[in-house]
């Protein structure tokens, strides 16, 4: 058996649909795929309880597709417009010391 610490959501939902909705047991897509039969296990456990996105590895990003709202986008370019115009303002104003 392969050793592979982590899986992409696509492997894990083809091993699902192999047992779930193919009829393979277990034993079977868990060997055939190289991954231990707890952890197949424990994701079908998973994607009963709350569908494919229990199956994201939350500790790698690569799974998620988290696309910015236009509204997050558009604040984020008001902000950055603002921090421009301050920024001409603070190089046009005259350096005071301070003692």
């Amino acid at each position: 058996m392969r050793k592979k610490s982590n899986y992409s959501l696509q492997d894990k939902k083809t091993a699902i649909k192999q047992v779930l909705k193919e009829g393979e047991s277990v034993i079977s897509v868990s060997q055939k795929m190289g991954i231990h039969r707890d952890t197949l296990y424990r994701w079908i456990k998973r994607y009963k309880a709350g569908g494919a996105t229990e199956l994201i590895d939350k500790r790698i990003t690569s799974d998620l597709a988290i696309e910015p709202s236009q509204s997050d986008i558009k604040e984020v370019q008001k902000e950055i417009e603002q921090l421009k115009k301050e920024l001409i303002a603070l190089k046009k104003s005259p350096v005071r010391s301070i003692e």
